[in-house]
C-alpha cells in the first residue's frame, strides 16, 4: 500500500541568550528524542539507543543540550521515532565569553534513518551561528547493533578530546590572509558545494562574500581576509539564504532568493564540505 509521507525540517532551536534548554524545551521541539521504542519496520537485531538516556549520561558528563531539531514526517501512525539533531555543549565552555565554542553534534533515528552519529560542531556567539567540523577532524558513526549506551558516552567524550586540535585548526584560518581574488576562488568552489555546477547560471557567486553584519570583523570590500573571516561570511550565506538570485534565461524568476538550508542531512553535509574547503586554503597557502 502506497503511503504519503511530507518530509520537512525546522530550523534548529536555541534559546536567545544561548543559555541550556530544558527538557520541556527538547520535548516539544524533537519529541522523537524521548522515543521509547523503535518503528516497527526495525528488526529483531536493531538495538534501540535511546536518546532520552543519553542525554541524562551525558549531562552527568557535563554536558548540556544547546540546541535541538528534528525531521518532521506527517505518516498515518504519527509514531515519533525521526530523525533528530541535539547539540550539546560543556557546561565549562558555557562559562566562557569568547566568541567560538566547541559544541559536541548528536545525530540519531529510531526508524533507521540513520546510524547514531557524532560529530564536533562550532557555535560563533558573535552572529548564533552553527558550524559543523569535517569528517577528517571528528567524526563518529555507531550503527544500531551491538553496542551499549556506555560505549556512546565513551566515543562523545573522546570527540570532546578533539577541541585542542579544532582550536588549532581555527587559529590557523584565522592566521591565513587571502587576497580578494583567492576568496573569489573560494566562494565559487563553496556555491558549487551548495548549488551544482550550474551555480554561474542561478547566482552571482561574489554575493555570498558579502557579509550580514556591520560589525564582521576586519571586513573592507575588495580587500584581503583571512580564511576565517570568508569561510564564515560565505557558510552563513549559503546557510541561511537570502542571497539574491538570477532569472531564468526568459527573464523569469523561479525564486527571488536563496532559500536557507535547513533539513538537517543538508545543513550538516554542506557544513563539514565547507570547513574542509576552508582547511584546504590553509594548506595551500
Amino acid at each position: 500500500m502506497n503511503v504519503n509521507t511530507h518530509t520537512s525540517t525546522r530550523e534548529l532551536y536555541r534559546n536567545r541568550d544561548n543559555s541550556p534548554l530544558d527538557r520541556f524545551q527538547v520535548r516539544r521541539v524533537a519529541p522523537s528524542v524521548f522515543a521509547d521504542r523503535e518503528d516497527d519496520s526495525r528488526s529483531k537485531k536493531y538495538r534501540f539507543v535511546s536518546s532520552d538516556s543519553l542525554l541524562d549520561q551525558m549531562e552527568e558528563a557535563g554536558f548540556l543540550v544547546v540546541g535541538a531539531q528534528e525531521q518532521r514526517t506527517r505518516k498515518p501512525d504519527g509514531t515519533p521515532t525521526r530523525k533528530h539533531l541535539i547539540r550539546f555543549a560543556h557546561r565549562d565552555v558555557l562559562e566562557h565569553t569568547r566568541d567560538e565554542r566547541i559544541e559536541v553534534v548528536m545525530i540519531n533515528s529510531h526508524n533507521g534513518s540513520c546510524s547514531y552519529q557524532l560529530m564536533a560542531g562550532i557555535f560563533r556567539l558573535v552572529c548564533t551561528n552553527g558550524l559543523i567540523v569535517g569528517a577528517r577532524i571528528a567524526a563518529i558513526n555507531i550503527r544500531h547493533m551491538g553496542h551499549t549506551g556506555d560505549e556512546v558516552i565513551a566515543a562523545s567524550l573522546r570527540l570532546a578530546g578533539e577541541t585542542p586540535r579544532i582550536m588549532d585548526d581555527i587559529h590557523r584560518m584565522q592566521g591565513v590572509e587571502l587576497p580578494y581574488k583567492r576568496q573569489v576562488d573560494f566562494v565559487h568552489e563553496a556555491a558549487r558545494l551548495r548549488i551544482g555546477d550550474d551555480y554561474e547560471d542561478r547566482i552571482r557567486p561574489e554575493a555570498l562574500l558579502s557579509p550580514r553584519r556591520w560589525n564582521d570583523i576586519g571586513f573592507t570590500a575588495g580587500g584581503p581576509a583571512t580564511v576565517w573571516q570568508c569561510f564564515n561570511r560565505v557558510q552563513e550565506n549559503l546557510i541561511r539564504g537570502g542571497v539574491p538570485l538570477k532569472p531564468q534565461k526568459d527573464g523569469v524568476y523561479r525564486r527571488r532568493s536563496l532559500r536557507a538550508l535547513n533539513g538537517i542531512d543538508g545543513n550538516t553535509r554542506l557544513n563539514r564540505e565547507l570547513w574542509d574547503l576552508a582547511d584546504s586554503y590553509t594548506l595551500n597557502n
